[in-house]
């Protein structure tokens, strides 16, 4: 097993490099967008957007007839940007509370998606094959190639964590407050959103939409149980994350057979059980 973990490790192995490099940026990148969602008690938001990335997929590759990676992303933004405005409209124009129109965004958008994929299954082209990487995840597949927008989206998203802190903790708790005194309260959730929908597009290729809530909201539901503070929660939460992500990687590389994706989801678990046995306790 020591011999093992030097191997994985030193890296190597290019293929391993780019994985655990890949589980890295995807667990530290989801676990601080996390925070978003988890403190304005939006849990469903993540997976609901996740699902609903499933039908924009199908479509661009029926446009596009490949598995081009940026295509297939576009299509996934393009989709969860719909349900996001979906899901506001809904709220806004209607009686019904947040975690019924998530719900019914969700079920019509995966719904959809399913039957895409089951009809471009029908079709003769050989492309076809590896969509279904989308609903399972194929982080154990990732390129060099790969790892460029992935650092691009985990770069800005630390950007705007550092650049908005102040307006995004009053927005967060207090947002009627920051639109009422001209603190571009719209334009902080504009961004919020769109960096939301991009890292949820990462997230999907690495464990797949039915895992990626958990990707997304464990890690904060964690460092939430560690401090009171904001800033050391956006820290924890991408700690945890990048920790599951590498952890995960390592038990794929040592027993080839196990799931990278499911992995990380499972050792994100395992921390949180821990975290909340352990601190829950003491609260008590």
């Amino acid at each position: 097993m020591l011999y093992e973990l030097l191997s994985f490790l030193s890296l190597a192995d290019p293929n391993v490099r780019w994985v655990v490099i890949g589980a890295f940026l995807i667990g530290a990148t989801t676990g601080s967008i996390g925070v978003f969602a988890y403190l304005q008690k939006r849990s469903l938001v993540g997976d609901a957007i996740a699902h609903a990335m499933l039908p924009g997929v199908a479509v661009a590759f029926l446009l596009s007839g490949s598995k081009h990676t940026a295509a297939l992303s576009l299509g996934a933004v393009a989709s969860g940007g719909l349900a996001w405005w979906a899901v506001g409209y809904i709220l806004k124009h209607s009686k019904l509370k947040s975690d019924t129109v998530l719900a019914l965004v969700l079920s019509v958008f995966y719904g959809l998606g399913i039957m895409l994929l089951s009809y471009i299954q029908q079709q003769p082209n050989a492309q076809q094959s590896g969509l279904d990487r989308f609903l399972f995840g194929k982080i154990a597949a990732t390129t060099a190639d790969d790892l460029l927008p992935l650092m691009l989206v985990a770069s800005l998203s630390f950007l705007l964590i550092v650049a908005g802190y102040a307006q995004i903790r009053l927005i967060l708790f207090d947002s009627q407050y920051a639109k009422a005194h001209g603190y571009a309260a719209h334009f902080w959730e504009g961004a919020i959103a769109v960096f939301t929908i991009a890292v949820v597009s990462m997230g999907i290729q690495a464990v797949g939409v039915i895992l990626l809530a958990a990707l997304l909201i464990t890690p904060a539901l964690t460092a939430r149980y560690w401090t009171n503070s904001l800033w050391v929660m956006f820290l924890l939460a991408s700690l945890v994350g990048a920790f599951s992500g590498v952890m995960g990687a390592f038990i794929s590389y040592t027993a080839p057979r196990m799931p990278t994706g499911p992995w990380i989801v499972v050792v994100l678990s395992i921390i949180a059980f821990l975290s909340v046995l352990i601190k829950g306790t003491q609260r008590k």
